[in-house]
């Protein structure tokens, strides 16, 4: 995930583009927009995602390690 950090400025990304940036799959997206777990926009009928804003967002997620 770390080699595409430095790309993520800058455009929107598809949802199989985010999928793949997260190592997960495009129904795991689905599910986590369904149950409004990340942001994205609505263009349309299709979803775009910011990346910067995703990963913000799932940061909170992270576990820390216990020393």
């Amino acid at each position: 995930m770390n080699e595409h950090r430095e790309n993520i400025e800058g455009r929107l990304y598809r949802t199989s583009e985010i999928a793949d940036l997260l190592g997960v799959s495009p129904r795991t997206i689905s599910n986590w927009v369904r149950d409004k777990v990340i942001p994205y926009f609505k263009i349309g009928k299709t979803l775009r995602f910011d990346p910067a804003k995703v990963l913000k967002v799932l940061n909170k997620y992270e576990v820390p390690v216990l020393n």
